[in-house]
């Protein structure tokens, strides 16, 4: 009967990875449908309009604009595939990549953002990777949903850990319920990861003082050693 356990955890593995890039499958057809097609179907109208001025002058601004719109729209797409596979992370380190979407987070917050990032050492691309999208998670999440005064991130090498530390004066609330509710996948999207290489994160606080989150993930020859 092992051979047939064996066997029932491997289907259940499948189908929850199945289920998890259906899911992302969703949520990035609902975000090129909501927000890309729609700006293309608007700006293809502006463009039948011109089609029918007669004035030249009229027909020039209006080209001026509808170029302008057409740039704005290629740079959300360039943005929202940054999002989906940053591309610097590999040549210029996690540091430089953390830095630069701290840029874009201060120009569209209303918040003060504080950042401590260390140049930690890490050869493991995914965790890498795992790491820049939880920090990208939690900042995004401060910019929809806190609405704090303040945002604290901290990036750090502690002896076999490497960890991350987030706070702000928020709305607070019960982090279940933020990872539970509908919108929330980009939080769902980095628990997992973290716990697979053995990470931890836990929550302090009361829910009316913001949100304060720390998060250790142990080091990929510490994992391989455990």
């Amino acid at each position: 009967f092992e051979g047939v356990k064996d066997e029932n955890s491997n289907q259940w593995l499948n189908k929850l990875g199945w289920q998890l890039i259906e899911k992302e499958k969703r949520h990035i057809s609902q975000e090129i449908h909501n927000h890309f097609l729609q700006e293309i179907l608007y700006i293809a109208r502006k463009v039948d309009l011109v089609t029918y001025e007669e004035n030249q002058d009229k027909i020039f601004d209006s080209l001026k604009c509808i170029r302008l719109e057409l740039l704005d729209t290629a740079e959300v797409v360039r943005e929202y595939c940054e999002y989906l596979c940053p591309p610097l992370l590999e040549t210029i380190g996690i540091k430089k990549s953390i830095k630069k979407f701290e840029e874009k987070i201060r120009v569209r917050a209303d918040f003060t953002l504080n950042t401590v990032i260390e140049d930690i050492y890490c050869k493991d691309l995914e965790l890498n990777l795992i790491i820049f999208r939880t920090i990208q998670e939690l900042l995004n999440n401060a910019l929809k949903h806190s609405h704090a005064e303040y945002v604290n991130l901290e990036l750090k090498e502690v002896d076999k850990y490497y960890v991350i530390n987030y706070s702000d004066n928020g709305m607070g609330g019960d982090f279940n319920e933020m990872i539970n509710k509908e919108g929330s996948f980009g939080f769902k999207s980095i628990i997992n990861p973290i716990k697979s290489y053995n990470g931890v994160l836990k929550i302090g606080g009361e829910s009316s003082e913001g949100l304060n989150i720390q998060i250790y993930i142990p080091k990929k020859e510490e994992v391989e050693d455990g």
